[in-house]
């Protein structure tokens, strides 16, 4: 077994640089484009697109290593269910980081992504050349020793349920640490069938890539040929990951692009879609988290919310849905102040208000506005919630279908707005929801047209009515 390799899984110190305590940055072609907000939203309430699922209620690490640390109800209020770990950024108990994030996890019911890179350790080292990688010298033996090792002690303390394995992250953005893309393809071979056949239960994500198909300039030949070899290979995935992070484009599209790679290449997949990280720094702000809820909820894929802190400071605060007394200079570890920050409140919302069942919503056709949408037959409710990429402007929300609800073709309609506020910090408490109150809406031909202000480009809104 590669010495660091095992030294890393078993939680040792090791000779780490400054790569350890950097933050992950955004991939460097994502482009914020700020324009006004002038398009709208549709909300079909004749199409019913199923049950809630909380696809977004998923976070890339954020757990400390005590896993009692964050108190239960900070998770279950936003009905966590979805995690992507492996102690990265912590060059000391990386195994212990991952087991607390497991326990974390699945006493809420939720599914586990182990990033192998981060238990290898590739951030531990001062350069690619010096970082080993499987298949060096033409063996994988290292490697299979680190997983069969990984295997025995997961096996020992129960992790076993529930968990899916991200073969590596984001090796489109370095060449697979300049060893390219051949070895890219054998080791992905490798690795997928050492864990199908030895892990039992196995269940294999990726290619988790850092570009998006349809931002893929340079990279196009990571899509094109992964999926060439996959299919002759018999290694396709359980769940096909991507990284949702640019300033600009759409899920859609993304999808869409991604599927053209595959077709092209025979794959007929019909697994499940995973968004592995969302929300662009500038989105993670209750506006740009709606759109992201929008987007996600369409397509009926998972996501995991972004987290671009460094150091200790990323096994911590659920990837900034928290904040502290103690951040940043003056981060303890040990600080258990905890209090919900930006976004946090419209999570408890999306996973507590949003009952019933989901309808079919429609993204602006410049895609900066998005919905996503309720039925609750039971209260007899409609719930909307409302967002944009952080702009400002006059954007509608157009809901349509409501003769299925009894309602008529026009008349009046009194919808309630809610305003979800942000902080000036990052860290800093959020205020509660300001609730906006009711307004008549005189409507005709079957559409009730909602103007939504956004004066603020950071916060975001809910809408309500009976029926």
């Amino acid at each position: 077994m590669a010495r660091n390799a095992l030294i890393v899984l078993l939680g040792l110190t090791l000779p780490a640089l400054g790569a350890v305590l950097s933050a992950p940055e955004p991939v460097s072609h994502s482009v914020i484009q700020k324009r006004d907000l002038s398009g709208s939203s549709y909300v079909w309430l004749n199409d019913n697109t199923g049950t809630p699922q909380h696809m977004a209620s998923g976070v890339l690490l954020g757990i400390p290593s005590n896993p009692d640390q964050i108190p239960d109800h900070w998770l279950s209020d936003i009905k966590f269910w979805n995690m992507r770990s492996g102690g990265s950024h912590s060059w000391q108990g990386r195994y212990e980081y991952l087991k607390s994030a497991y326990q974390v996890t699945r006493r809420h019911g939720g599914n586990f992504q182990i990033m192998i890179h981060d238990m290898w350790g590739t951030d531990s080292y001062p350069n690619f050349a010096e970082t080993p990688m499987p298949g060096d010298g033409g063996s994988y033996a290292d490697f299979d020793s680190f997983l069969d090792t990984f295997f025995a002690l997961l096996k020992q303390d129960g992790m076993v349920d529930n968990i899916w394995w991200d073969l590596w992250n984001e090796i489109d953005n370095v060449d697979f640490l300049d060893r390219g893309i051949d070895r890219w393809l054998e080791y992905w071979g490798h690795a997928y069938h050492k864990i199908m056949r030895d892990f039992p239960n196995a269940k294999v994500i990726g290619p988790s890539y850092g570009h998006l198909p349809n931002f893929s300039q340079g990279v196009e030949h990571y899509f094109s040929r992964w999926a060439e070899f996959i299919k002759s290979n018999n290694s396709i995935p359980d769940q096909i990951s991507l990284h949702f992070l640019y300033g600009n484009g759409d899920l859609t599209t993304s999808l869409n692009s991604y599927r053209q790679y595959l077709n092209a290449a025979g794959v007929d997949f019909q697994g499940i879609w995973n968004v592995q990280e969302y929300g662009h720094p500038d989105q993670q702000v209750p506006s740009g988290l709606i759109w992201n809820i929008g987007q996600l909820e369409r397509h009926n894929v998972p996501g995991l919310r972004a987290n671009w802190l460094g150091g200790q400071e990323l096994n911590d605060y659920l990837a900034y849905l928290l904040g502290k007394d103690k951040t940043g200079a003056n981060y303890d570890i040990y600080d258990t102040s905890y209090r919900p920050a930006r976004e946090y409140p419209v999570y408890v919302y999306y996973a507590q208000s949003m009952t019933g069942y989901r309808v079919r919503t429609e993204m602006s056709e410049d895609t900066l506005v998005d919905t996503y949408a309720t039925v609750d037959p039971n209260q007899r409710v409609v719930r909307i919630l409302a967002g944009c990429r952080p702009n400002t402007g006059v954007w509608f929300v157009k809901i349509g279908g409501l003769s299925a609800l009894g309602l008529p073709e026009s008349g009046s309609l009194p919808i309630k707005a809610i305003r979800f506020n942000t902080a000036p910090g990052r860290f800093d408490r959020v205020a509660e929801p300001d609730d906006l109150g009711y307004t008549n809406y005189n409507y005709g031909d079957g559409i009730v047209t909602v103007a939504v202000y956004q004066n603020d480009p950071d916060v975001g809104f809910a809408f309500e009515f009976s029926y």
